[in-house]
């Protein structure tokens, strides 16, 4: 089985959430940006989204994807799916 080629993931951490973002790595393939009012941008190599959909969906609404588009709209995916089933 071939291995699946890594690709970049931007994620934007609200500043409410993240000193836990500092305090331990989501991937040891990442780097940090800091901004002025205390928001992160991080940046790492996955290779399947679902190696970050369950923190991501863990810290909703603090934790948003900036990039890539299919990874932002997997993670909608999943949450309308989850409100459908609360729906019910």
């Amino acid at each position: 089985m071939p291995e699946a080629k890594p690709f970049i993931v931007r994620l934007w951490i609200d500043s409410k959430v993240a000193k836990y973002f500092k305090r331990k790595k989501i991937s040891p393939n990442q780097h940090l940006i800091e901004h002025k009012d205390g928001s992160l941008d991080i940046t790492l190599h996955i290779t399947d989204f679902m190696e970050i959909t369950p923190l991501m969906l863990m810290w909703i609404p603090n934790v948003v994807v900036l990039e890539p588009q299919g990874l932002k709209d997997f993670i909608k995916k999943r949450v309308r799916e989850y409100l459908g089933v609360l729906e019910s």
